[in-house]
């Protein structure tokens, strides 16, 4: 029912009175009702009446009720396949890819046009990525899936909208499955977490993707293990900070090789599959999550003296699942799932999509999609202000469009001119006939939205001016700093008085210039990965760059520690030119070894160091030292696995797995065992009489140092 009327009508609204000579006909539309009428007898007139009398109704429960409060959903629309990964695109379009086996299959969306554009190949499953934009406008991928679920790749990857082709650059450390992306305020790349595989499980070294050199950074002092797909934010003091999933926040200083610091503490809730978003300079606001879900919502200012999370109003349902996204107006719309106590219960959907006002930080709800979107789904803000949603398991192969409550307000506001690139601190110029009834101008970084978090999308209040002479306008102010709004391109809105947005210009803020070092090393840090003793690493190189107008004279290049080089640095080195130091680790005992490789040389900044570190690792070595199986009746069982890894570059020949005591073991290690893989051995306990209850599991092979031994207790009952 609307409001007080009698009967239900649907939208839009056509009433016709006919006559022979004469009409009236009624229309409703979404911001105003059209009455043409021309009357011809008292009984047409008293029709009319009623008529208007019916719109007025309908009105005032379209103000209550309708688009304007509650915005409105687009129809159902059929896609080439579920959309797990979505990017808006510098020339307006929507890369999207699906999930699982199928990952490597992109398609360009045009939302102007509706239609899909096969991409190239990236040449492998591109499935559970980290994804961010560059300065260029380019999008950074990193990770993905191979083989089965859980199970991460190396690669890293560059999409080039202008080119619509892929390019692959150096691998990271180790494969990262479900890592985040974050963008510095140089335009590098910060990449966080991703597991490897069940056994290696999630990656605890951080690395900056140099998009100047091409070359990856290794914060080896800044090891921690993350929960996967961890919500960081560039901050204003230029540090990273971790919003989440776990209630601990910290912060990453991503200079030299890295250093953690705790922030403060959030509700006592492990939000996996809530959302958290950047809502202002140093705001950051976090919502739902956990199993059972969570409606709580909290904020921290990372610009107060001491940042703490404080609790904001809850939303209108408990959701994990879900999606949050930035609008133009500064409010954070949530779409999709579940209230369930399940990982992706779709038993329990939340349709009714709501908005958050940062003013009041309270919510709204909003209107209802068409079904469960859930695991899997996006949502990204599009250059018309509408959002999209997508995807979702089970194979969801749809998608809508929502059009928030701002765009049934009155008319929007146009942008007649606008720069395509800015630079930090400039004023710039936006033509607009709307000027005088421009109470707003934001802008907001293209989205790179999936399971459940957006790496990508901030928000920034823009300062501005209107012109008073010349052609109508407003002069805008670039933010000055790049910590509040790193370099890349950028959606532009003006807003009018009513909050009504325009459609978005592009505009690429361009990365802030320096002078660089007279010679600097890229990267300047470098973490070797796991080696066994006594045997060499593979190699890495570093570029020393002669960043002077001038010759270098190179004086002296030493390493420390269990590292060693060779170069090809022949003095003097050219102005502008480069030479390359290739590092070679050669642990001499197990765990993080560290090292430095010193260089002398004319520059004023002599003498530069190369921070090196690496893990050493045994031959072959298992996942634990030791199992607990605690305390069982006499003749009843208990399971425990581990895993064997065979650390070497080449196979492990296993030559028996035996256990002692009351345990018993199966396994599934086929000898050899390949270079750098792991088998499952699963220990059962059964005690045959009560008190402590001792055993060994060992394990003989051909590698340097075995046997390999875990020890085992138990206690009987």
């Amino acid at each position: 029912m609307l409001g007080r009327c009698s009967h239900e009508f649907s939208w839009p609204l056509h009433f016709f009175y006919w006559s022979d000579a004469l009409s009236t006909l009624l229309t409703s539309t979404r911001s105003k009702f059209i009455i043409r009428y021309h009357p011809s007898s008292t009984q047409k007139a008293r029709k009319l009446v009623t008529a208007v009398s019916v719109l007025i109704c309908l009105a005032s429960a379209w103000s209550q009720t309708g688009p304007p409060v509650t915005g409105q959903w687009g129809p159902v629309l059929s896609w080439p396949f579920e959309v797990t990964h979505a990017h808006l695109l510098s020339n307006g379009k929507v890369l999207v890819w699906p999930p699982y086996n199928i990952g490597d299959s992109a398609q360009v969306w045009d939302p102007a046009a509706g239609i899909f554009t096969p991409a190239p190949k990236a040449g492998y499953n591109i499935f559970c990525t980290g994804h961010s934009h560059l300065a260029d406008g380019r999008l950074f991928v990193s990770g993905g899936q191979i083989g089965t679920v859980l199970y991460g790749v190396p690669n890293a990857s560059i999409y080039d909208p202008v080119t619509a082709s892929w390019s692959r650059v150096p691998d990271m450390y180790a494969p990262r499955w479900y890592p985040t992306n974050t963008t510095l305020a140089n335009g590098d790349v910060l990449v966080t977490s991703g597991q490897t595989d069940p056994a290696r499980g999630i990656v605890a070294l951080p690395q900056i993707w140099q998009a100047a050199s091409g070359t990856w950074q290794d914060l080896s002092s800044a090891q921690l293990i993350l929960p996967l797909y961890p919500r960081m934010f560039l901050a204003p003091n230029g540090k990273v900070f971790n919003a989440g999933d776990s209630p601990q926040s910290r912060y990453l200083d991503t200079t030299g090789t890295g250093r953690w610091t705790l922030v403060a503490s959030a509700m006592s809730i492990f939000r996996d599959y809530g959302s958290a978003v950047q809502y202002g300079d140093g705001k950051i606001l976090i919502m739902g999550g956990g199993r059972p879900p969570t409606a709580t919502a909290e904020v921290i200012d990372l610009t107060a003296a001491t940042p703490a999370w404080r609790q904001v109003g809850s939303m209108m349902s408990p959701r994990r699942q879900l999606n949050a996204t930035l609008l133009p107006n500064g409010q954070v719309l949530v779409t999709g799932g579940t209230s369930g106590p399940g990982f992706n219960d779709k038993t329990h959907p939340v349709l009714a999509a709501e908005v958050w006002d940062p003013l009041s930080e309270t919510w709204t709800a909003l209107a209802s999609q068409s079904g469960y979107r859930g695991y899997h789904s996006i949502a990204l803000l599009l250059p018309d202000a509408t959002v999209l949603i997508a995807g979702g398991d089970a194979n969801q192969a749809t998608a809508q469009v929502f059009s928030p409550p701002y765009l049934f307000n009155g008319p929007r506001p146009t942008i007649s001119s606008a720069p395509s690139s800015v630079n930090y601190g400039e004023t710039f110029f936006v033509g607009t006939a709307d000027a005088p009834s421009i109470a707003r101008i934001t802008w907001l970084k293209l989205g790179s939205v999936t399971h459940a978090f957006n790496q990508d999308q901030r928000f920034n209040n823009l300062g501005f001016t209107i012109v008073n002479s010349g052609p109508p306008g407003l002069k805008v102010t670039v933010p000055a700093d790049p910590n509040l709004a790193p370099p890349g391109d950028y959606m532009m809105f003006v807003l009018n008085t009513s909050g009504v947005p325009s459609v978005a210009s592009f505009v690429r803020l361009n990365p802030a210039t320096g002078t660089p070092p007279p010679v600097s090393l890229a990267p300047s840090s470098v973490f070797m990965p796991n080696t066994v003793i006594g045997t060499p690493s593979s190699s890495k190189n570093v570029l020393l760059i002669n960043n002077q107008t001038v010759a270098l004279g190179i004086t002296t290049i030493t390493a420390s520690g269990d590292f060693s080089e060779t170069d090809n640095c022949a003095t003097p080195i050219s102005p502008g030119g480069s030479c390359t130091l290739t590092v070679t680790f050669t642990p001499a005992a197990l765990g993080i070894r560290s090292g430095t490789i010193g260089i002398t040389d004319s520059a004023s900044n002599s003498p530069q160091l190369l921070n090196l570190s690496g893990n050493g690792v045994a031959a072959a070595s298992t996942s634990v030292n030791s199992r607990a199986f605690g305390t069982l009746a006499v003749g009843s069982t208990k399971s425990l696995s581990l895993f064997l890894f065979n650390n070497q570059a080449v196979p492990l020949h296993i030559t028996g797995i035996s256990t002692s005591g009351d345990y018993a073991q199966t396994n599934q290690c086929i000898s050899p065992l390949g270079a750098s893989q792991y088998c499952s051995i699963t220990v059962n306990f059964t005690p045959t009489s009560t008190g402590s209850r001792p055993g060994v599991l060992t394990i003989t092979d051909d590698a340097n140092n075995s046997p390999q031994t875990v020890s085992l207790s138990g206690s009987g009952k």
